[in-house]
């Protein structure tokens, strides 16, 4: 997930043990979301960020997930 020109910050959790952190990312950072981690991204300020992956989107592949604080 590059970051083309925003600020954001990265909550992510992991599914599996509940372990959570918030990562602070801007303009030029890169975030990779390993299989199994829950995300999200909270913009501090208006910008673009591309999301994507390599793999075709699967609707039955996507599971909401509480991720508020």
């Amino acid at each position: 997930m590059p970051i083309v020109a925003a600020e954001i910050s990265l909550v992510v959790q992991d599914i599996a043990d509940g372990t959570r952190d918030s990562v602070p990312l801007r303009m030029g950072d890169v975030a990779v979301i390993a299989t199994g981690v829950a995300h999200a991204m909270r913009a501090s300020a208006p910008g673009q960020v591309l999301e994507f992956s390599p793999a075709r989107f699967d609707p039955a592949d996507s599971y909401p997930f509480p991720l508020v604080s």
